[in-house]
């Protein structure tokens, strides 16, 4: 198992710490935007996370982040969401986490696509 596989893994909790340290959201935002995936299709558990994961990052590369922290306030949670949601993409999640030194991934690990098409 890669180190993203080992990340998308891990308990609830040690994940939303592991977004917490990464991206300085809290737990409601977490739970908001898990909840919001569920409610739009994504039941897997897995491809949520994967998708959180993504969103997060998508967030930081459209300046969302202050202070190395992702800060959406009132209301534009669910904006950028919807917005995140009409997007064009595909792009490998853990590539962004190795660019930022989160993950060191070997030539054998499997990267995961994750895609989203507006």
């Amino acid at each position: 198992m890669n180190h993203f596989s080992e990340l998308i893994h891990l308990p609830d909790l040690l994940f939303h710490q592991f977004c917490i340290k990464q991206f300085g959201i809290n737990r409601g935002v977490y739970n908001t935007i898990d909840k919001w995936f569920f409610d739009n299709g994504n039941t897997s558990i897995l491809e949520r996370r994967l998708r959180i994961f993504h969103f997060l990052n998508w967030c930081l590369q459209n300046g969302l982040s202050a202070n190395g922290k992702i800060k959406f306030g009132p209301g534009n949670l669910s904006k950028n969401l919807i917005e995140y949601s009409k997007g064009n993409f595909s792009y490998d999640v853990p590539m962004l986490a190795q660019k930022a030194g989160w993950l060191n991934l070997k030539n054998n690990d499997v990267i995961y696509k994750v895609s989203a098409e507006g």
